[in-house]
């Protein structure tokens, strides 16, 4: 529809878009219903890119049936209540002593507990990505402006 609507002519963006339509029928209609969406091979390369980052991340939710924001605002929670451990069975017997199963770094940012999102590549050196624990916003930050606060077992 996008090709024949004269919205996409580039062959190699719109076979990007079958191909991430494929799938991701839903998220794909929804970003071309969006008729000021420039359709370029960037725009559906970051889209795609996006698509195939959220994916990843269901997997991983759905592998651990705590997900990162539930374990970011308990750990915070019991950071705040002077308690050390994760509670119930001890993760890392798992992996061994020595080796942690997912670390989650815990770091504070204009005086809200965040965390380090390590998977997802900064814009530039001396920046990383964050993701607050109590609203789940994700952003880039300043690493210089950034607490380092726990280093826990995910």
């Amino acid at each position: 529809r996008a090709f024949n609507a004269g919205r996409a002519s580039d062959v190699t963006v719109v076979s990007e878009l079958v191909t991430a339509f494929r799938k991701n029928p839903k998220e794909v209609g929804a970003w071309l219903a969006d008729d000021s969406q420039e359709l370029t091979r960037g725009s559906v390369k970051l889209l795609r890119e996006f698509l195939e980052d959220k994916r990843r991340q269901d997997a991983e939710d759905a592998d651990d049936p705590e997900t990162d924001d539930a374990l970011v605002v308990r750990a915070n929670a019991e950071a705040i209540e002077g308690e050390h451990g994760l509670g119930g069975k001890d993760a890392r017997n798992e992996a061994g002593p020595d080796k942690l199963r997912r670390a989650v770094v815990l770091v504070e940012y204009e005086g809200r507990s965040a965390r380090l999102i390590l998977n997802k590549r900064p814009p530039a050196e001396g920046w990383a990505w964050l993701q607050y624990g109590d609203d789940g916003m994700a952003f880039e930050a300043e690493l210089a402006r950034v607490k380092l606060v726990a280093l826990i077992e995910g």
